[in-house]
């Protein structure tokens, strides 16, 4: 496993990698609104050849052995961020997906292990 979250250099064109990674997503939002919309959406980026599909199909799976920075990434750039796309910390996060789904679900159980995960990597 990875230690760091992000360990490469930046240049222009892998800032908007990134950038295009984090826009693209949750497009499976946009056919299936469900929480399996990321094993949704990557078939969509994998048919265009997206070479970050990978990253999309596996953002906040927990119990997986595929890993990058770029997943690692996006995983915790996620956590920073509500459907608002208002920026947040960690906790804030966390606080508004058990408000949404409740502390037993297991959208918070999984935002909880993600979150840990991630932590431990910085």
């Amino acid at each position: 496993m990875q230690k760091y979250i992000m360990e490469k250099t930046w240049d222009q064109d892998y800032a908007k990698d990134m950038f295009i990674l984090w826009y693209l997503h949750d497009i499976g939002k946009q056919f299936w609104y469900t929480m399996d919309h990321a094993q949704k959406g990557w078939e969509i980026l994998k048919k265009s050849d997206y070479k970050y599909w990978r990253e999309v199909y596996y953002h906040w799976s927990i119990d997986t052995e595929y890993n990058s920075p770029e997943l690692n990434l996006l995983n915790f750039s996620d956590l920073q961020v509500l459907q608002d796309w208002s920026q947040v910390t960690i906790d804030e996060r966390l606080d508004d997906i058990r408000n949404r789904y409740g502390i037993n679900s297991l959208q918070y159980k999984n935002a909880v292990l993600l979150a840990k995960k991630l932590i431990d990597l910085m």
